[in-house]
């Protein structure tokens, strides 16, 4: 739509420049000037003025292109960027997920383990009767 609006002004102006160059050219043919020399410097007003207004023209389109490229690469970069962050929330959620289990194993060792100990506690209470009944007993 930009290179539609572009070219659409070019042509406007144009017909701008063109109206201007036989307006002048009407001035000075009243005023008696030289008619082959204000047309030759009309035209070559009017022809350097389009010609700058296409090199304009194409530069801008160069330019939109460039912009065009540059967005495309852009939307790219952020997309990989996205599934990256994707893949760290991932990651993320798992060593939680693993971390939760190693403290849940951990809290159940550590009953396993109380409950050794009072069942070796036990045991070395009976033995230590035990021993004593034997003791008394001779």
């Amino acid at each position: 739509m930009n290179l539609y609006f572009i070219l659409c002004l070019i042509g406007i102006l144009t017909i701008i420049i063109s109206k201007i160059a036989l307006f002048t050219k009407r001035q000075h043919l009243r005023c008696g000037a030289n008619h082959e020399y204000v047309t030759g410097r009309t035209q070559d007003c009017t022809k350097q003025m389009v010609r700058n207004l296409q090199t304009g023209s194409r530069n801008a389109i160069s330019t939109m292109d460039i912009c065009a490229e540059t967005s495309a690469s852009t939307v790219t970069k952020s997309q990989h960027a996205s599934e990256a962050l994707a893949q760290i929330v991932t990651a993320l959620e798992t060593i939680s997920s693993m971390s939760h289990e190693i403290a849940t194993a951990a809290a159940e060792q550590r009953v396993v383990g109380e409950d050794i100990a009072m069942q070796v506690n036990m045991i070395e209470e009976s033995s230590c009767k035990l021993s004593s009944t034997v003791s008394s007993g001779e």
